[in-house]
Parts: structure tokens; sequence; C-alpha cells
């Protein structure tokens, strides 16, 4: 006897069709999508130079009055209360260094709406001990 009930099977059909949904939102597009609307740019970089790394980051609008730079529990940190600033608004970003960083010999300057900071190497010492 066939009704049209039969075959009809709603948790199988609801899960399938969440199963579809779910690869459709799986796909790359869809994150890139979303990170485009929900996640801000980097908006910074860093390169190895021979004694120094450089840490450049945009500022847009910023002037050095306007920022904190400050190391934090071994963290620098950069902060800005300027919530005026359309692109930036306030915000507190924070890098953990590499080991090598000397951090007491940190140099900052701001030029053309970017943060450039000289992070100078530590220099290898080779301590010997005399053997008694």
């Amino acid at each position: 006897m066939y009704t049209f009930l039969n075959g009809f099977k709603p948790v199988t059909q609801a899960r399938r069709i969440n199963d579809n949904i779910d690869t459709l939102l799986k796909d790359p597009f869809w994150d890139e999508f979303e990170n485009f609307f929900t996640k801000p740019s980097k908006g910074w970089h860093c390169i190895k130079e021979d004694k120094n790394w450089i840490l450049e980051i945009a500022i847009p609008g910023l002037t050095k009055e306007d920022l904190k730079v400050k190391m934090i529990k071994g963290e620098l940190s950069i902060a800005s209360t300027n919530e005026d600033n359309v692109w930036l608004g306030s915000f507190d970003k924070r890098f953990t260094l590499p080991q090598d960083v000397n951090s007491k010999k940190i140099k900052a300057k701001v030029e053309n709406g970017v943060l450039s900071l000289t992070l100078p190497i530590k220099e290898d010492s080779e301590n010997f001990i005399d053997i008694k």
C-alpha cells in the first residue's frame, strides 16, 4: 500500500539539507567573503635585516602624540586612544618579540602614516668559563 508519507523521512531529509548548506558554506569563497567584513586587515609587517628586526605598522591619520609604545611583561604594546580616527579608532596591539631582540634599545618613528620600529638584535657574545 502506498501513501504520500511512504519514503518521507523528515530527520534524514533535514540532515541532508544541513549537510548541503555546510558544504556550500565551507567553500573558500565564503571564507574570504566573511573575512572581508569581519576581520580587519593585518596592517603590519616585519622583516629581518642584518642587525635589526624592522616592524612597520600602518597608522593612517595618527601622529606620534596619539600613540603609546611600551614594553609590558615581555610584549611590545602599541596603543592609541584616539577614538576620532575613522580608520583605526582606539586600539591596543601587542606583539611577542623574538628572544634575540634587545628590548632596551628599541627605536620608533612615525612618518607618512607608518609607525616604524627598529628592534635591535642582541649581539652574540661568547662567555668562556675558566676551568679550575
